[in-house]
């Protein structure tokens, strides 16, 4: 036989063993009890690997396999012999596998349902109650014996099919119909839990929910308590079993704690399971306590660090990966469990809201806070809210930029999903016009951008060009603070959105300078901070094109994309002086590009041509020399291109406007010349400055351009040279006092000026308004120089300016056509005609500087008109048009006294004269300063729509582009001598013997008082800037407090309240001798500006007080100041007076029962009062105004009463008797005017008059009706005094209509629709409290002033009138009031 023939036959020789011994196994199964009963029963037992099957319905064969039990003699011993076959049975791994699989029905069977998914055989079994607890016994012992994978070859089946086997069993008890022993089997399975192995338990008690009857959940619940307290291996399986198990509340409380307490410690894949099931466990009732509790206790910071730096070897570089997926995958899990939990649930939105909102400590929020109003904004009901809750959150200082950038450093996948709240979130807060929230959403975009994908910043960037194409001025500053700051802190990400940002371009027309400039250079850095920008030949193309335009606006843009274009080609790697809005991300900035010849040179060819194509108009040349003082100012440039630019500055100067003094000074001219305001001594080696002479030569409009280029070349040159030589301007210091080439001073007296030609006085008009700018760079310049000779120099050239500011305006006077000259030159290329027509205004209205302005009132573009300027012309109409001083000219004020003989080494010493700042150059200084603080830290609309821009005037500085913080930090370090100043001019305004004749004692008097003005006025301002109160610059409010006291409290930083207290004091002792009653307004606004800042109440009290005794002063007439401005100064005095005293309505009780009758009598009382020298019968109607405002303003402080709370009985007296007060001061106010016939104190008796009723109406008449029945008679009394002042009013009104005047018969309707509610009201709470009889009605006779009846209105009257009339004049006396 072959050996094929020998296989075939051994095979079939197995074949048949096997089938031998399958059918021996299966006759002994039939033979047993076991095996009988269940094939009786309909079931057929298939072989080791086929499945069972079963011929009758699953319920038939337990019903059938029941009653052969029950058939038995002894149920007990069958179930015993049953099962112990079954276990026989049940020995081989398979059969026990088959048995615990699905049962298959019989093809010739009657079972309805031929689908496999038939219960196994195990589980059919567990339906008999009779065999349920034996078998689940059996069952138990499979589950310990299969626990662990098997060794060798113990097992007959592959290792997948003997680990699926204890989850087999466990799906034979899920879900059973009915479990006989529930408590038993608890036990075994909580049993099993403590000595089962890691998967096995993990299935376990996964499968409790599904396996036990509701009476064993809570024993379950309490076992899994326990675990979850001992370890933490097993979390999300025993929280999810726990969330499906049915417990009382006591124990879900318990076991709420104890998950509570795992969120801390628990693993970051367990972490999303706990939160979900403690967000399931908030109610309405606890929803704030239970989210406040996981709040604290749920720290993202600590939980997701930011992985390390991936390791050196391939194997450290995948753990870190696989680390940084896991995290990444579980922060997103995390905020999704969240997000699905307040979708779903408004109590936890609810709870997360308020839990939110009542963090009140800067420190105590967290990341999670962020992320979770993250979430909530994604629900659109609560958009609104979230967005106003943030706010409020970065205004109050409480959402930091640290806060938000730890947010961003969880996993950029985890926050995508809600990239658009971020992004509405960042449009909104950038629109909101608070300083520091615009501040936080420029980070936010920052953040946005760095953070997320391309996708996303390509979205950030197309959101900050909305801004900038939106119309509002400030959003287009900020998204272009934005865009600056990315391209400098990330060129690269930025470089390749560089053609999506040059479609800003499309807006060039509609920015103003400032905007300009910005946006060419984000371009500029965007071309040439990277080799492969791809913009960098059309931004060459756009820029040249500008400066060739034949409108001058598109040459201004030109000029300024030009200067940003040179300061990036010579970029040296100097941050830009605005670059810190987002500190966090600053070290994430490139360094800066090596810079080659070819660029070097490109920036040279580029200055060239642009000073070429500037050579052809003086205006742009001039606006050139700015544009680039700012541009150099900003970045640190290469020194070769900044040598190149200031020779060529240097030669161009010199040529134009220099002359030596040796050379003969032209005669043909038609005016005489001299050297003129030299403070050097003269000799052949001098320089002058050659003014009149170039003037004279020029024509037209670029006479003016061509005098402008003088200071702004000598700025340029002046910026390069302190740059070159380390701050030095040696090199130039001797234009500071040189001569000008100029007429005699003979000649622009007035009585000389007069006579010449019209030609001639413009051009010298012209000369001294250049010659004055000239100062005013100059003295820019050096006015931070610590030599004592220049410092003596600058304070001569202080001296210098307010002379020839004195001579313009006395010029001027007889020039009615300068203005012209200069208004012209702003619009000299008209821009397109508007659509609507406006208003015709004034020249210094309408003619607005531009480069030189603060920052966002500088348009690009030029007015179509200009107005002619009417007779009368002085130097204030063109005080727009000067060169703005920079900053760094206030040093000045810390100058100390100079001897005059440091002026120059070769004078003599015999005479040494102290040289200070004399009042005039003092005040000269303070005017431009309260004028710049004015400007940029007043109240501003926010948020101007697009307009026509004004001007587009290029001559003036652009120096002047200080931010308000900077500005206010400039302040803050003039403080010391601001302070001293006001001392000093205090005491020499007191050292002046006033006497009679104030205005004619001292020539310096009247600068004085307007220098102690302007030093109140400046500081008043400071302290009312409404961003002092915001954490961003809160620190300057401490800072200058301080500074104003020469001794701080050393609790001054610690106790507002204490600084501002300390700063009144300090301030107090001015009050004594103020030389002048105006004086005292701007002194009383400093001190309520001060006390508003720090919110003080003490200070407050002390400001009443000091207003009471400036009112108590008795002041000297002056000629200096105007009765308007004493009116002005009065009403602020008592505003203050009255409104911050203790008791403000007995405050004006005093002042009409002592003060105000003692200019009442029989002779016509004093024409002072004694008490308050400042109340006159002319004052009076001032006064009176002020105590009816008063009155009106007490009585709307009264707390509005509403139906959820009610005050205290004590509360409401104290209304009561208040309102009681201004009823009795009202009374005597409007009697008063009886003896004070006047049409300002009638008008104010009717307007506020009206006013009180309205406000007692509101406020007032729920207290009246509420205390109507306890304290009745008063209630009484008070409105028997309401009707005596009623029917005064009614006479106002009957008065003011037989005068006919419209301003007094303006308010009578108003007034008497107020009464006639009054009485309605009166009559409804007296019905209302069963009192209806001390009310009657009548008509009122028409009366005057003085009570005498209006003779015009008396008619026969009727009987039935004649009865009314009776009644009235004769009230029942029973009546306790009456009210017509």
């Amino acid at each position: 036989m072959s050996a094929r023939g020998k296989k075939r036959s051994a095979s079939s020789l197995g074949n048949t063993s096997t089938s031998n011994v399958q059918a021996k196994r299966k006759t002994q199964v039939t033979s047993n009890l076991f095996g009988k009963m269940v094939e009786s029963a309909g079931y057929v037992l298939g072989g080791d690997h086929t499945a069972n099957e079963i011929t009758v319905e699953p319920a038939v064969f337990q019903k059938q396999l029941s009653q052969l039990f029950k058939k038995q003699a002894s149920i007990d011993q069958s179930v015993e012999k049953f099962c112990s076959a079954l276990i026989e049975y049940m020995e081989d791994a398979r059969r026990l596998r088959m048995c615990l699989l699905s049962t298959k029905a019989a093809e010739q069977s009657e079972v309805l349902t031929r689908s496999t998914g038939l219960d196994s055989l195990i589980r059919l079994l567990l339906g008999v109650d009779c065999l349920q607890p034996s078998l689940i016994n059996h069952l138990f012992e499979k589950l310990l014996e299969f626990m662990d994978n098997p060794t060798g070859g113990t097992s007959s089946l592959q290792l997948r099919d003997y680990c699926q086997v204890p989850k087999l069993i466990l799906n034979q008890l899920r879900w059973l119909d009915h479990i006989v022993n529930g408590t038993e089997l608890c036990t075994k399975l909580l049993e099993l839990i403590d000595v089962a192995s890691y998967d096995l338990k993990h299935e376990v008690i996964a499968s409790l929910p599904e396996i036990l009857d509701d009476s064993q959940h809570s024993m379950a619940a309490t076992h899994l308590k326990t675990l979850l307290q001992t370890t933490s291996d097993y979390t999300s399986a025993i929280i999810d079993s726990l969330t499906n198990l049915t417990v009382s509340a006591e124990l879900g409380a318990q076991i709420l704690e104890v998950a509570m307490a795992r969120v801390s410690s628990a693993a970051l894949v367990d972490l999303p399971t706990v939160i979900k099931y403690i967000m399931q466990q908030v109610t309405p009732s606890n929803a704030q306590e239970l989210i406040s509790e996981l709040r604290d206790k749920l720290d993202l910071d600590t939980l997701f660090v930011p992985p390390p730096a991936a390791c050196s070897t391939p194997r450290g570089t995948q753990r870190v990966v696989n680390k940084v997926s896991v995290e990444a995958t579980s922060e997103y899990v995390i905020f999704d469990t969240i997000n699905c939990s307040i979708s779903y649930q408004k109590s936890v939105a609810d709870g997360w809201m308020k839990t939110i909102e009542s963090v009140t400590d800067a420190g105590g929020h967290k990341a999670v806070d962020i992320v979770v109003l993250l979430i909530l904004h994604t629900v659109s009901s609560r958009r609104k809210a979230v967005e106003t809750l943030f706010t409020s959150k970065v205004r109050g200082g409480q959402f930091t930029e640290d806060l938000l950038s730890s947010v961003f450093k969880l996993s950029s996948g985890a926050l995508l999903k809600f990239f658009p709240s971020v992004l509405t979130l960042s449009e909104k807060l950038l629109c909101s016009g608070m300083p520091s929230v615009v501040q936080f959403a420029m980070c936010l975009y920052q953040h946005a951008f760095i953070s997320f994908d391309v996708y996303c910043q390509q979205e950030v960037i197309a959101a900050l060009m909305t801004h900038v194409g939106s119309g509002m001025a400030a959003e287009i500053d900020h998204a272009l603070d934005v865009l600056g700051s990315l391209v400098e802190t990330h060129p690269s990400a930025m470089n390749r959105f560089a053609v999506l940002v040059k479609n800003i371009l499309d807006y060039l027309e509609h920015l103003y300078i400032h905007q300009v400039r910005k946006l060419y250079y984000v371009l500029s850095v965007l071309a040439f901070r990277s080799e492969e920008s791809n913009i960098q030949d059309e931004l060459h193309t756009v820029v040249r094109k500008q400066l060739s335009h034949v409108e001058s606006r598109y040459r201004r843009m030109g000029v300024i994309g030009a200067a940003m274009m040179i300061q990036q080609l010579s970029y040296g790697g100097s941050p830009r002086a605005d670059q810190t809005m987002c500190p966090s991300l600053s070290e994430e900035k490139e360094e800066p590009p090596h810079l080659s010849a070819s660029r070097l040179k490109q920036a040279q060819t580029l200055i060239t041509d642009t000073i070429q194509s500037c050579s052809q108009s003086q205006e742009t040349a001039t606006l050139f020399c700015d544009e680039m003082c700012v541009a150099i100012r900003h970045t640190a440039m290469n020194p070769s291109v900044l040598r190149s630019l200031c020779d060529t500055v240097v030669t161009q100067f010199q040529e134009t406007f220099l002359v030596d003094c040796k050379d003969d000074l032209p005669t043909n001219l038609g005016v005489p010349l001299q050297l003129c305001h030299g403070l050097d001594t003269l000799d052949n080696d001098n320089i002058g400055l050659n003014l009149l002479p170039v003037a004279m030569a020029a024509h037209g409009l670029e006479r003016n351009f061509l005098l402008q280029r003088v200071s702004s070349q000598f700025k340029l040159l002046r910026v390069c040279e302190q740059l070159l030589n380390s701050g030095s301007l040696e090199a130039v210091d001797a234009l500071l006092g040189c001569p000008i080439v100029m007429c005699p001073e003979e000649i622009l007296r007035l009585s000389a000026f007069e006579g010449l030609p019209t030609s001639t006085k413009q051009d010298l008009c012209l000369v001294l308004f250049h010659c004055i700018n000239w100062m005013r760079e100059l003295v820019c310049a050096f006015a931070g120089d610590k030599e004592p000779e220049m410092r003596a120099k600058v304070i001569s050239r202080l001296a210098t300016i307010t002379k020839l500011q004195s001579q313009l305006d006395t010029c001027m006077s007889v020039t009615p056509d300068f203005l012209c000259l200069l208004v012209d030159a702003d619009s000299s290329v008209p821009s397109k005609p508007s659509k609507t027509k406006s208003k015709e205004t004034s020249v210094s209205d309408k003619s607005l500087p531009s480069v030189s302005q603060e920052k966002g009132s500088t348009p690009i573009t030029a007015p179509t008109t200009a107005t002619t300027p009417t007779t009368g012309n002085n130097i204030d109409k063109v005080q727009l048009f000067f060169r703005k001083l920079d900053m760094d000219v206030f040093a000045v004020l810390h100058y100390a006294p100079l001897s005059k003989t440091i002026m120059d080494s070769e004078m003599h010493t015999a005479e040494r004269e102290e040289l200070v700042i004399q009042p005039a150059q003092l005040l000269f200084l303070l005017q431009d300063l309260h004028s710049k603080v004015s400007s940029s830290l007043s109240v501003a609309g926010f948020g101007a729509r697009w307009r026509k821009p004004a001007t587009t005037s290029a001559k003036q500085n652009t120096s002047f582009d200080n931010t308000a913080m900077q500005l206010a930090e400039k302040v803050v370090e003039l403080m010391p001598a601001l302070r001293d100043h006001i001392e000093i001019t205090y005491a020499s305004c007191q050292s002046t013997n006033v006497g009679d004749d104030v205005d004619g004692f001292c020539t310096d008097y009247p600068a004085q008082c307007d220098c102690l003005i302007l030093l109140f006025k400046i500081l008043a301002v400071f302290f009312a800037w409404h961003q002092l109160s915001d954490p961003l610059y809160s620190h300057l409010l401490h800072q200058s407090l301080e500074l104003l006291s020469k001794t701080p409290h050393p609790s001054v930083s610690k106790d507002i309240g204490l600084a501002a207290k300390g700063a009144c004091v300090y301030f107090e002792r001015f009050s004594e001798h103020l030389p002048l009653i105006s004086c005292s307004r701007p002194y009383v606004m400093l001190l309520v500006s001060i006390c508003t800042a720090c919110q003080s109440n003490a200070a407050q009290k002390r400001v009443a007080k000091i207003c009471t005794q400036l009112l108590k002063h008795s002041w000297a007439e002056s000629t200096m100041e105007t009765t308007q401005q004493r009116t002005e100064t009065l009403e602020y005095l008592l505003k203050y007076h009255f409104g911050w005293s203790v008791e403000p309505l007995k405050a004006v009780e005093e002042m009409c029962a002592k003060a105000v009758p003692e200019l009442i009598g029989e002779d016509g009382g004093q024409s002072v009062s004694s008490i308050f020298p400042t109340l006159s019968r002319d004052s009076f109607p001032c006064f009176y105004k002020n105590m009816m405002i008063t009155i009106v303003s007490q009585v709307k402080a009264i707390p509005l009463l509403t139906k959820g709370a009610q005050p205290s009985s004590e509360v409401l007296l104290d209304r009561l008797q208040s309102i009681h007060l201004s009823a009795n001061v009202l009374y005597m106010l409007v009697t008063l005017v009886k003896s004070f016939e006047k049409r300002a104190v009638l008008s104010a008796a009717l307007k506020y008059g009206t006013l009180y009723i309205e406000a007692l109406l509101k406020f007032g008449m729920p207290v009246i009706d509420v205390e109507f029945r306890p304290h009745k008679d008063e209630v009484l009394t008070l409105l028997r005094t309401l009707q005596k002042s009623t029917r005064c009013f009614q006479n106002f009104c009957g008065h003011s209509k037989v005068q006919r005047d419209t301003t007094l018969t303006n308010h009578v309707p108003k007034l008497k629709k107020s009464l006639e509610m009054f009485m309605f009201k009166v009559m409804e709470m007296l019905v209302h409290h069963d009192c209806q009889e001390a009310f009657s009605v009548g008509n009122l006779r028409n009366r005057d002033l003085q009570g005498q009846e209006i003779l015009s209105q008396v008619s026969k009257p009727s009987h039935s009138s004649q009865l009314r009339s009776e009644r009235q004049t004769s009230p029942n006396p029973n009546d306790e009031a009456q009210e017509e």
